[in-house]
């Protein structure tokens, strides 16, 4: 993706208002992966544009589409990353020797509380991010590791929930409900917790746990809601049987666009009491019949022959 194209997105976003736009909230994601990839070279294109769009100055974007400038001096840019291997770095750094000589005390214990909360410029050079762009960042700092409870929370409250999702997903599509007991899931949150995977394993948990279930209440229709248990043999799915939702077929009611058109009851059944010539009435139907058969507009002022209108 084209780095010139966020000012694009930002005009766009501000509905083309250009003092709103200035304003932008810019999220960079994945921003580690820049520096720490094959590309090291801080020549890369990318590299250079991302440097002119951080540090503040007007910034055009052209393509095929349109031609926009920005200035994005006032823009706030947050970068965020996972920053695999920064901790090494920093621990390296916390517990290197604190004196030489005779009477050097050897090395200094590690801190046990979270690493990235002692992250210095200083670490992030090392790790392969430039002074420029170091420059550039005023502020830096560290979340907090996810807990056990967080991925709980994630599963049973909030909108992200694979949960969620495939409740939404096949309420919607078939009247099948799904949903997550508390036990399972803080199984679930502490099998997450113990991986490297972050939130995103819990999305992995889920829907490997629900794949079976979900090709099974496509063969049963008895089957109106699915929930994920856990007992003393793991995790499993409990099927729970009821009448789904009656969804109507709307495309049984709709009219075949190629059959023909029988005037006399297609009228027949409509009251036209405000029109004083029902013969008018037909006419104006064969009209628009015979115009759309022969794929062109006649007039309507064109009089049809008698026979044509007493036949209809």
């Amino acid at each position: 993706t084209n780095v010139t194209s966020i000012v694009a997105h930002a005009l766009e976003a501000a509905g083309g208002d250009d003092a709103r736009a200035r304003h932008t909230i810019v999220v960079l994601d994945e921003f580690d992966k820049i520096f720490h990839s094959e590309v090291t070279d801080q020549s890369f294109h990318p590299v250079n544009n991302l440097l002119t769009l951080i540090g503040g100055s007007v910034v055009t974007h052209s393509d095929n589409k349109m031609t926009c400038s920005l200035d994005t001096s006032s823009m706030l840019f947050i970068c965020l990353g996972a920053f695999a291997g920064l901790d090494e770095i920093i621990q390296k750094r916390v517990s290197g020797k604190t004196t030489i000589g005779f009477g050097a005390s050897g090395y200094t214990e590690a801190p046990k509380e979270d690493l990235s909360k002692q992250v210095t410029k200083q670490d992030l050079h090392e790790y392969g991010i430039s002074w420029e762009f170091l420059g550039r960042i005023p502020l830096i700092t560290a979340t907090n590791k996810l807990t056990t409870a967080d991925y709980k929370r994630i599963l049973t409250d909030s909108l992200a929930s694979p949960i969620q999702q495939y409740d939404d997903l096949l309420s919607k599509a078939i009247g099948v409900h799904v949903s997550i007991s508390g036990t399972a899931a803080e199984h679930i949150a502490q099998q997450a917790s113990g991986s490297q995977m972050g939130a995103r394993g819990l999305s992995q948990i889920v829907t490997e746990l629900l794949t079976p279930a979900i090709y099974n209440i496509g063969n049963d229709s008895s089957i109106a809601k699915i929930t994920l248990d856990l007992n003393q043999n793991g995790l499993y799915i409990d099927q729970q049987q009821g009448p789904r939702p009656v969804k109507e077929d709307h495309r049984q009611h709709a009219p075949d666009p190629l059959a023909p058109i029988n005037c006399a009851d297609t009228l027949g059944s409509v009251p036209f009491g405000c029109i004083p010539d029902w013969n008018e009435v037909t006419l104006y139907s064969l009209q628009i019949q015979k115009a759309s058969e022969d794929v062109r507009w006649k007039s309507l002022s064109q009089p049809y022959p008698k026979e044509e209108i007493d036949a209809a």
